[in-house]
């Protein structure tokens, strides 16, 4: 990953006289200094100490038998500095010889600079793009014009997940520290996911109908043309031998039979579309729904017809458009399917132990914070 450290080593070689060190530790070119205001300040509540307590400042000591030997090395601040890009970055470590070189929790002033990209691509709950976990004393994180922290997109609202998922957290601060000050400068961004659009309902069904098949037969007479049944249709009439003593009359007859039948099925409703992140750079709006089965019967003459009774009465509707995805740090849309909108929107700062620097620019956080 391309994160280097900064910091500046004093007095690494050459004489310590008790002015470099009022220059380098108290900054003032002149005047008095006390070898008390260059004992090492241990206290985390310190905001900005004389000689902070350090990794690389150990040797120097906190009540007694001080010397200018022991600032041999020495540092007044220490920077962490982020570029390129990073997944799903964790600086929490405070190990040894880590990142912080066991600096976290000490009292030195500490600055993290992203200059780069750093991503997810998990919108689960607890993943984020930045993660800083740990008890941590004053420390700046600044996201300098160029630096972007951006979190996941939430899933759309597909299948039997018919909600959309949440939209994923871009920064995570969980500190018991003193409160880590985070500065956003014109043009850095720290921006939560979108939540994905839900998906749309079923369209309705259509109304119940009536179909029909039909079914012959012949009645034969001496004379005149018999007649059908009552309510059925005579076809034609036409003249054979089976009567001895004058001609013989058939009539061909027609049956209707009525059976009813359901609506036709609905549309299937649209899926929604993702949120805006990092991992997804598309478009927000939902899939429209398909469209629904026509009403509609057999051919009433068709063997089949009287066979499988099949058919629909009325046309089943189209199916619900799907919710539009939401936009960096914004919910997704809702639909009748899910009336409550898509999965939450992402939160561009969760967690504990921050605030944002007054002088920040806030059109570069998109999200809950």
């Amino acid at each position: 990953m391309p994160v280097s450290v900064s910091k500046t080593p004093l007095f690494t070689s050459g004489p310590i006289r008790f002015s470099d060190l009022r220059s380098q530790f108290k900054g003032a070119a002149s005047g008095s200094i006390r070898a008390a205001e260059l004992l090492r300040n241990v206290n985390v509540a310190a905001e900005d100490p004389i000689v902070p307590d350090a990794t690389e400042n150990a040797a120097v000591a906190t009540s007694t038998n001080l010397s200018t030997s022991q600032f041999r090395s020495t540092i007044k601040s220490y920077a962490v500095n982020q570029s390129g890009t990073d997944a799903a970055l964790d600086l929490s470590s405070n190990v040894l010889g880590g990142t912080w070189n066991g600096n976290l929790n000490k009292n030195i002033r500490k600055d993290l600079n992203i200059a780069g990209n750093c991503t997810s691509s998990n919108e689960a709950a607890g993943a984020s793009a930045l993660r800083l976990a740990n008890t941590i004393y004053n420390l700046d994180l600044n996201v300098n014009p160029t630096g972007r922290i951006l979190g996941a997109s939430g899933d759309a609202g597909t299948g039997a997940s018919t909600r959309g998922n949440r939209g994923g957290t871009a920064l995570i601060i969980s500190n018991g520290g003193s409160a880590v000050n985070v500065r956003v400068l014109s043009g850095g961004l720290i921006y939560a996911g979108g939540s994905g659009g839900s998906k749309g309902a079923t369209g309705a069904t259509g109304a119940p109908g009536t179909c029909y098949f039909y079914t012959y037969y012949s009645r034969f007479g001496c004379g005149n043309c018999p007649g059908c049944f009552a309510g059925d249709t005579q076809i034609n009439c036409t003249i054979t031998n089976r009567c001895r003593w004058s001609r013989t009359r058939r009539s061909d007859c027609r049956r209707t039979n009525a059976y009813g039948v359901p609506g036709a099925p609905g549309g299937v409703g649209g899926n929604g579309a993702p949120g805006r992140g990092f991992d997804y750079s598309g478009g927000l709006t939902g899939a429209g729904g398909a469209a629904g089965t026509p009403g509609g019967c057999p051919d009433p003459n068709s063997a089949a017809a009287i066979t499988s009774r099949s058919g629909f009465g009325g046309s089943g509707a189209t199916g619900e458009k799907g919710g539009d995805g939401g936009d960096w740090g914004n919910r997704g849309a809702g639909t009748s399917l899910v009336p409550s909108g898509g999965g939450d929107q992402g939160n561009a700062i969760e967690g504990s132990g921050y605030q944002v620097d007054p002088s920040s620019d806030t059109s570069g956080i998109r999200g809950n914070r």
